[in-house]
């Protein structure tokens, strides 16, 4: 396991950030675009009635133009229901992501926590382990030293 716990406390930082910007769709924009909706759903709805009526008369050149004008209409009023549908979809997946970012946030924001204590710790140890290492070397010179001053007192004898 890597213990790059300062590069950890960096990255969930950002993390934080990115979710701080996350914001849940307006409900206003939601209920204006359900009415505009239903203005349209009402216009398809003329529209096929005018089919239907169109569709009792025989196939004459007018009614045969009328019959493609109204295929653009169609064309247009379904790409306008489609687009409402997308935006609905797209409400939807915002809202729930929004209503989860919270909890996320907060799993970063203890993630981040823990992070900087390790990290906090981690440079502490190896703060004590240099320490550790000076103090055994300077144990070792004394031994050392002893060990000639031994030989020095019984080569004196």
């Amino acid at each position: 396991m890597q213990k790059k716990y300062g590069n950890a406390s960096a990255v969930l930082k950002e993390a934080d950030a990115l979710l701080g910007s996350l914001a849940a769709p307006s409900q206003d924009s939601l209920t204006a675009s359900r009415k505009s909706s239903e203005k349209v759903r009402a216009q398809y709805n003329d529209l096929g009635r005018s089919v239907n009526k169109i569709s009792a008369l025989s196939q004459t050149s007018d009614v045969i133009d009328k019959i493609d004008s109204l295929h653009k209409v169609q064309q247009d009023v379904k790409q306008r229901l489609d687009k409402f549908t997308l935006f609905s979809d797209e409400f939807a997946r915002q809202s729930m992501f929004a209503r989860n970012a919270e909890a996320i946030r907060s799993d970063i924001a203890f993630t981040a926590a823990i992070a900087q204590k390790f990290n906090r710790e981690s440079k502490a140890l190896e703060e004590h382990e240099k320490i550790q290492g000076k103090q055994n070397k300077i144990d070792e010179k004394i031994e050392q030293m002893k060990k000639e001053l031994e030989k020095l007192n019984n080569g004196n004898k």
